[in-house]
């Protein structure tokens, strides 16, 4: 039976992270174990990718940014000499998605790979592999928990969980406008809790929230939204969240932590704000000054 091997480039190899790279774990879910068995998860801050665990036939799956493309393309070598498919994904590929073909890639996969992944690794094993997989924006109940079970809680420090996609706001430093979209969409919340409980029975005590803009919906940013649709929806999801944050402090350990990144604006909100610490826990985040993009 081929495998799949899933691989996180670094630019340099500690043996040890601070935060799992989600998508790693996310992909291992969407990997049909039914085909090709559990896939071989390979995070180059922890080891480096060592070729040899690729035979004929194997199919590796490289995920990149653009911080570490240049590494990423050198296991694209490593692994097409040994005879494997490669297909490669992530916000590099999302945004340039013809340069992993130039660089040697077998395919691409752009946007969310939770649900087309499958697909690429079906289309693989029968020999009728496109250049191009369209992953989109997945809609967030269709957003997948990670394969834990896969995770040696040694490793890392902290385990991501996310709980939103996209955010509303363009600000022109972020790419995530331009690949998650402006439409916040919110995970379910049963799969969120599951998660974090089952990190928490790991042994983890601090997990790190790994969404882009934790707030997408504050009083702040629904007062200042033009139009009266999109702070109609905004204001939807500010609830869906204030439930949100109830259910997590009902279902989650009151010893388990957690860590985020935000803009500024939640301190508008103070009723958010007061939930997201009591309730959710956080107790670091790392605050975004936006900057939006004006529109034409």
């Amino acid at each position: 039976m081929p495998k799949v091997v899933l691989v996180n480039p670094a630019m340099s190899t500690l043996g040890y992270s601070i935060i799992t790279p989600r998508w790693l774990f996310v992909i291992a879910r969407a990997t049909p174990i039914e085909l090709v068995g559990d896939p071989v998860l390979v995070d180059e801050a922890i080891q480096e990718f060592d070729a040899g665990v690729v035979h004929p036939g194997d199919i590796v799956g490289i995920g990149i940014s653009t911080g570490n493309c240049l590494a990423g393309y050198g296991i694209v070598r490593e692994a097409k000499s040994r005879g494997a498919t490669v297909i490669m994904g992530g916000i590099h590929p999302t945004i340039f998605p013809d340069e992993p073909l130039e660089m040697g890639a077998d395919a691409v996969v752009t946007g969310n790979g939770d649900v087309v992944w499958r697909e690429a690794i079906k289309d693989a094993l029968e020999g009728k592999l496109q250049r191009r997989y369209v992953g989109g924006r997945v809609p967030g109940d269709a957003l997948l928990k990670a394969r834990w079970d896969l995770l040696d809680p040694r490793q890392y420090m902290f385990p991501t969980v996310q709980t939103v996609a996209g955010c509303p706001e363009n600000c022109t430093f972020c790419s995530v406008w331009v690949t998650d979209g402006r439409q916040p969409r919110q995970r379910l919340t049963s799969k969120i809790i599951e998660e974090v409980n089952e990190l928490y029975h790991l042994g983890f005590r601090y997990v790190v929230f790994a969404d882009d803009n934790f707030n997408p919906a504050t009083l702040g940013r629904i007062a200042r939204e033009p139009s009266a649709q999109k702070r109609k929806q905004l204001e939807q999801i500010r609830e869906e969240r204030l439930r949100f944050f109830d259910e997590y402090d009902r279902s989650v350990q009151p010893n388990l932590f957690a860590f985020t990144q935000m803009t500024t604006e939640v301190t508008s909100d103070e009723e958010y704000l007061a939930a997201m610490y009591h309730k959710a826990r956080v107790r670091g985040r790392l605050l975004v000054l936006s900057r939006f993009r004006k529109k034409a």
